[in-house]
C-alpha cells in the first residue's frame, strides 16, 4: 500500500474492498505527503529540504501531510519548521520521534510548537482513521539505556479500546518502529494487539 522514500513520498492508500461490511468505506484513494527524519536543528540543510519536500507536495493533490518524527527541535528557534509545514495544508499530522527530547525538550514543548493537544491521537482523514503512537514512554522494564523505546500500559490500553471501536479502516503511525531492527522494547506485545484487529489494519 506504500511506496515511502527515505526523506518523503507521496502515497496512495486505496479503498479497502475487503474491509468489514460494519467499517465506513472510504470513498476513493487517500494521498499522503509523508517526510520523516528531517532534523530541524541538527541537520544543516534541513531547511532546505523541507522547503523541497513542501514545495513538491504543493503540486500532489495530498489529503493530507504527515511528519513521522525527528521532525525538528520544538522550540523557539526552530519554530520556522512547523510553522512551514503548518501552512502548506489544513490536514496536518505530527509524531513525536525520540530529537524531540533533546536538549531538555519535553512533550509539552511540542504541544506548544506544533499546535497538538496530547502526544498519541486520533486523527479521520475520508474514511480512514489514523492513530498516531508516542513510542517514548519511560517505564520499559528491558530499557537498556540511550532513547526510550516503548509503549506503555496507559497508551496500550488507550490503542486497545481505539482498535475496538473504530468503524473504518485504520492506518497506524509511529516513529519507531513497531517490528524488526530497533524495534520498539515491547514490540510483541504490540504486534499482538494489533494483530487481532488485523482486519481493520491498512498499514
Amino acid at each position: 500500500l506504500f511506496a515511502l522514500g527515505a526523506i518523503s513520498a507521496s502515497s496512495a492508500i486505496p479503498s479497502l474492498a475487503l474491509a468489514p461490511k460494519k467499517e465506513a468505506p472510504l470513498t476513493g484513494p487517500l494521498r499522503f505527503g509523508l517526510i520523516a527524519d528531517l532534523h530541524g536543528g541538527l541537520a544543516q540543510d534541513a531547511e532546505s529540504r523541507l522547503d523541497s519536500f513542501l514545495s513538491a507536495m504543493s503540486e500532489e493533490a495530498c489529503d493530507g501531510l504527515i511528519q513521522l518524527g525527528d521532525f525538528a527541535f520544538p522550540n523557539d528557534k526552530h519554530q520556522v519548521y512547523a510553522d512551514k509545514f503548518n501552512a502548506a495544508h489544513d490536514q496536518t499530522i505530527h509524531v513525536i520521534g525520540n530529537h524531540e527530547f533533546d536538549y531538555g525538550l519535553t512533550r509539552d514543548d511540542c504541544y506548544r510548537a506544533w499546535g497538538i493537544d496530547t502526544s498519541y491521537y486520533r486523527r479521520d482523514v475520508g474514511g480512514l482513521r489514523i492513530l498516531v503512537l508516542d513510542g517514548n514512554d519511560q517505564g520499559s522494564p528491558t530499557h537498556g539505556g540511550g532513547y526510550p523505546s516503548y509503549i506503555g500500559p496507559k497508551q496500550q490500553a488507550w490503542l486497545a479500546e481505539e482498535l475496538e471501536k473504530t468503524d473504518r479502516p485504520t492506518l497506524i503511525l509511529s516513529h519507531q518502529p513497531l517490528a524488526g531492527k530497533s524495534c520498539i522494547n515491547n514490540a510483541e506485545d504490540i504486534q499482538s494487539l494489533l494483530a487481532k484487529h488485523a482486519s481493520k489494519i491498512v498499514a
